[in-house]
């Protein structure tokens, strides 16, 4: 049992795009003209959202691409590499944002606190605006998802920075503005570790999150005719597309067929495994388990 079909295409990722080069464009103008050290932060993580976004893009394409007698599997690992460098990028931009931020708080500078809540409160409006077009995409891929938590991480940021504004403002206290950063900061790198963790199980063909390996194994030795599972894997090649491929040992009067479907059933039901590759053997011909490398 395969299952080859491509996820939707996303047709709001254009938009988001160009909502997000505006926003950046109006932080980073206002954020030099008022000091504010929050409001470049911002600017330079919708910065990394635009390039996670336009590499979504071209990977959202990439994927779609048929498989070829090179590449069997077509190239839907695209996905999880773009993953990655979104995420080394945005780990980068992190500790930027974080070194300035310490410098600012060891010479505080002054700050425009109403630019500051004026470019915040757009910014929020851009970024609420471009979470609500991702937000009925982010189910379909790890691009796609990482583009809509980017994208809701930016609208609350813009909340975060409209507080600090509002206290600058009702009390002159400056040193708001580099902690607000550096909560910015640790807000995002904490989810970059939780999608680059998410890439990195993809990449080396780690169990699937949400699947126990016991559990699995377990539901195919209950299926009737079944009795013993050998050389049994699991694996993933990008978000959704799980693979499993297994030997098992059959009863004697066992029918084949039966069992084939019997199991494709129970994976796909209890396991969401759509792509199984079954090698049956019967009781008669020996034990299935007779090699080095089956687990």
């Amino acid at each position: 049992m395969h299952d080859h079909r491509p996820s939707q295409k996303s047709n709001h990722l254009p938009l988001s795009i160009f909502i997000n080069c505006l926003i950046c464009i109006f932080e980073v103008a206002l954020g030099f003209l008022s000091g504010s050290m929050a409001l470049i932060a911002d600017a330079l993580h919708n910065l990394t959202d635009v390039s996670s976004m336009a590499l979504s893009l071209a990977g959202e394409r990439i994927i779609r691409l048929p498989p070829s007698e090179n590449r069997t599997y077509g190239l839907r690992k695209v996905e999880v590499l773009i993953a990655l460098t979104n995420c080394a990028i945005l780990l980068s931009v992190m500790a930027l944002i974080g070194y300035e931020a310490v410098k600012r708080l060891l010479h505080p500078v002054a700050v425009a606190s109403l630019p500051m809540l004026t470019v915040a409160v757009v910014a929020l409006l851009g970024n609420a605006l471009a979470t609500w077009l991702l937000r009925g995409d982010s189910h379909q891929n790890l691009n796609l998802k990482s583009a809509y938590l980017h994208s809701l991480q930016d609208a609350l940021f813009s909340l975060g920075v409209i507080l600090g504004a509002g206290l600058i403002y009702l009390t002159g206290w400056v040193w708001i503005d580099p902690v607000i950063s550096i909560v910015i900061a640790l807000f995002i790198v904490r989810q970059v570790f939780g999608i680059a963790s998410h890439s990195l199980n993809i990449l080396l063909d780690a169990m699937p999150r949400g699947l126990d390996f016991k559990e699995v194994k377990q539901d195919l030795l209950a299926c009737e005719g079944v009795c013993a599972v050998c050389d049994l894997h699991i694996w993933q090649i990008d978000t959704h597309q799980r693979m499993l491929t297994a030997h098992l040992r059959l009863t004697g009067d066992a029918s084949q067929e039966l069992v084939l479907r019997s199991v494709q059933d129970v994976l796909k039901i209890n396991h969401t495994i759509t792509h199984t590759t079954i090698q049956c053997t019967t009781s008669e011909t020996g034990n299935c388990c007779d090699c080095q490398h089956c687990n």
